[in-house]
Parts: C-alpha cells; structure tokens; sequence
C-alpha cells in the first residue's frame, strides 16, 4: 500500500499498554477516515492528554473557496469526523461529551469532546462500525435500479436524522428521482462553466498514481490513467475547457441518480454551522450503517450549493427547511478504490495542561 494510504492500515489498540498521546492519537485516527469535500481533510486535532479531551478544530484555509463560499460542505466533514471519533471512543467504553464553538477556527476548536471512562474492557458491539469506517469508500459509480434497500435501513437513516433534530426525505419513485438528476445535471453543468470553481477542481482531481494525500485520484470517478490524466490537465488548464469532458462529468452525476433505488436528502432547520456539523453526523452514521449492509453511498453537492438549484428541489420536495446533503444509496454495479489520506500525526498536535 502507498504511503498516502497508510492511515487506512488503522487497528484498535490496547489502552492499557499505550502511553495516553498513543491512545488519543488512535481515536483521531479513526476520525480522519471520515469523506470530506474534495477529499480536501479540513480537520486539525489538539489532544489533551492531562484533561483528557480532543479540540476538533477546522482549518479555514481548507475550506474551498468557490464550491464551499459558505463553508457548508467543511462543516459537514467536520460532522462526520467527530461521529467516528465518537463511535471509536465508545468502543473503548468511554462516555463522551461535546460542547460547540462553531464560529472558532483553528487553532481554537469548533467543537471540544471530553473523556471519561466508563466500564471495563471493550464494546464490541462497536467494532463493526470500526470496520465499516476502515472498508468505507465513496462509491460514484452507477447503482442497480431494480435491487430494493432493506426496509429496516431506510427506517434507520430516517430515525438517525430525526434523532438529530433534522427532517429527512426517501425519494424512491422514478417521477421525483428523475427530476432530482436533472436538476443535479444542470446545477453540475452551471458550476463547471465557472473558471474559478473548475480550477479549483482541478487542485484536488488527481492522477491516479499520485503520491498526494489531498485530493481525489481520477480511479475514484471510474477513469482510466490515460483519462483520469487528461481530465486532470483539462481541469487545470488556462483557456478554453472541452464541452465533452464538462458535459461528461455532469452526465455521470445525473445518471447515478437515475440508476439508483433511492436518494436521501437530510434538510436542516437553520442554515448554520452548528446544524451543518449536526448533518454532518447524521450522514456518516447513516453512510456506516449502509457499509454494514454492503450499500453503497454517493453524495451530491451541486445542488446544495447552488441557490437557485436548492430552492428548485425545495419545491419538488414540498420541503420547507434546507436541503443540506443529498446522497443516493444502493448496490453498486463495480467496485471503486478509496481515496488517500493525511495520517493521525500529521493533523495533530499534543498540548499540555490545556484546560
């Protein structure tokens, strides 16, 4: 495995033969396995070993500037990093509570997560999910139309958002799914026009055999090196963009929706930081829960970004509170590769006394 891949090698470790800096260094790393925007990791971990907490921080240079102006899509990573060092920290029976700061970027932390033990030995039940976290991929590949979901699943996701105080919708008839993927093709179709947003892109679309731990390799996309090159190149490119290659890319999001069985739509009651971490959480407990049964997940972000586009599947919806992570679910028809990875220690640092 490349070195840019080592932080998926991860194990559970035995706390009583770690010094406390290993043992918090495992909990982050489980978290940095999380998906985020670009795959551009805007997490950054101070650990406080003596007060036993972890600042989760966000670095606000890693937010995209163009296709995230809000900040949305970091916050939402941030969300699903702090759900997995939650779940990891429960498998070591340890109760955790969290306090928010969202408005705070790094080095102060959007959200402080305090540790307490409280039993002996392991929670096993927690372990699959550990291995969920360790097999997860985002998979942006065409889905099998016909093959349903388990009903106790779509239940769960439902559950899980409203357990978050968020509205979830299950959109499973073609009429609704199929103007869901033409409105994510021409919202994809507006956003690659844009210079700025297409070469920021391009920062993060990676040749395959890249040794970069940021960015998304082009195999991710299903591309061959020849393409995935090509498009990195096109992407990068001052000048004149091929209409093939734009339309392509808006294509392959519109037609993953079609083929998939169902589409989540998790809408927040206020467009805030604090309910994007929230959604964030929702949607990496529902994105293990779905790699535990074998399904896969694709998210699609043009469309919450774009205004005019998210007011549009607002009315399709009937939905009155913020579509904020639209994603599809179902059997994927081909097995795609994961993405690279920054290390535990390289977005940590160790303070001491830190109260």
């Amino acid at each position: 495995m490349s070195k840019n891949f080592e932080a998926w090698n991860i194990d559970v470790i035995d706390p009583g033969s770690s010094t406390r800096d290993e043992f918090l260094l495992n909990l982050v790393g489980w978290g940095v396995l999380a998906p985020s925007s670009h795959n551009t990791q805007p997490w950054r971990f101070i650990l406080c070993p003596e007060s036993n907490l972890i600042d989760v921080c966000i670095l606000k240079k890693s937010l995209l500037k163009h296709s995230d102006k809000k900040g949305r899509q970091g916050y939402i990573s941030m969300g699903c990093a702090l759900y997995n060092i939650i779940k990891a920290s429960e498998y070591y029976n340890l109760d955790t509570r969290v306090e928010y700061y969202p408005s705070n970027f790094y080095p102060l932390p959007l959200a402080r997560l305090f540790l307490s033990q409280s039993g002996e030995g392991l929670n096993e039940k927690i372990k699959k999910v550990l291995d969920a976290m360790k097999s997860r991929r985002m998979n942006r590949a065409k889905f099998y139309p016909l093959q349903p979901l388990p009903e106790d699943f779509i239940k769960d996701m439902e559950s899980t958002a409203k357990d978050l105080g968020l509205a979830f919708n299950s959109i499973i008839d073609s009429p609704t799914k199929f103007a869901l993927a033409e409105i994510q093709y021409l919202a994809d179709r507006s956003v690659i026009a844009i210079n700025d947003f297409r070469r920021e892109l391009g920062e993060f679309f990676l040749v395959n055999d890249t040794d970069k731990c940021v960015g998304m390799p082009g195999n991710t996309f299903g591309l061959s090196d020849e393409m995935a090159k090509y498009a990195h190149d096109e992407l990068n490119k001052v000048g004149a963009f091929d209409p093939d290659l734009a339309f392509g890319m808006a294509a392959s999001g519109r037609d993953g929706i079609k083929s998939s069985p169902l589409v989540g739509v998790i809408s927040i009651p206020e467009d805030s930081p604090l309910w994007w971490i929230k959604a964030g959480m929702a949607f990496q407990e529902i994105i293990l829960s779905a790699q535990e049964r074998g399904i896969s997940v694709a998210v699609h972000a043009a469309i919450v970004e774009v205004e005019m586009f998210n007011k549009l599947l607002r009315i399709r919806l009937r939905q009155g509170q913020r579509p904020t992570v639209i994603f599809r679910v179902g059997y994927a028809n081909e097995k795609r590769p994961r993405s690279p990875r920054l290390g535990a220690a390289e977005v940590s640092e160790i303070r001491r006394n830190r109260l």
